[in-house]
């Protein structure tokens, strides 16, 4: 135990030397080659040290229900920590498990819970709060990411 509390402060430090640049809206981030070709794909990037990160697990298959693309998590931790979450929430999408040194310098999050979102050429077309994304299902409608089905109006 102690041991990956020493790792976690070990990386805490080497990280605070060079901060990398964050990623724009328009950017093809270099995480993107990560993902499948899909019209859309969200990117969902928590920490396991994040108690707001772990209250929006269960979430994320509702999520998935409604987004029409393609959505991969991102966990800063082991390759078994990701694998047991997919099997606990007996999600439908690809966990991925990421060092602190990945996480902060490929994904670049700036807080956590953090999300993106990429066009199907692989451009951030939102980056930011996951809950702008994910808790609405009127912003996924705004951003694209669902079909807007309009009631037929009765006369």
């Amino acid at each position: 135990m102690m041991s990956k509390i020493n790792q976690l402060f070990d990386s805490v430090r080497e990280l605070e030397g060079d901060v990398p640049e964050k990623y724009h809206l328009g950017e093809v981030p270099m995480f993107a080659g990560r993902v499948h070709d899909r019209d859309s794909t969200l990117i969902v990037i928590l920490s396991l040290y994040c108690a707001e990160c772990i209250e929006l697990l269960p979430k994320l298959e509702g999520v998935a229900e409604v987004f029409d693309g393609e959505i991969v998590l991102v966990i800063d931790g082991d390759v078994e920590e990701a694998q047991v979450i997919r099997q606990h929430f007996d999600f439908s999408f690809d966990v991925l498990s990421a060092s602190a040194e990945e996480l902060y310098y490929v994904y670049r999050p700036e807080f956590t819970p953090y999300a993106y979102v990429l066009n199907a050429d692989r451009t951030i077309a939102y980056m930011g709060d996951i809950g702008e994304v994910a808790t609405t299902r009127g912003t996924i409608t705004q951003l694209g990411l669902i079909p807007v089905v309009e009631e037929a109006s009765r006369s």
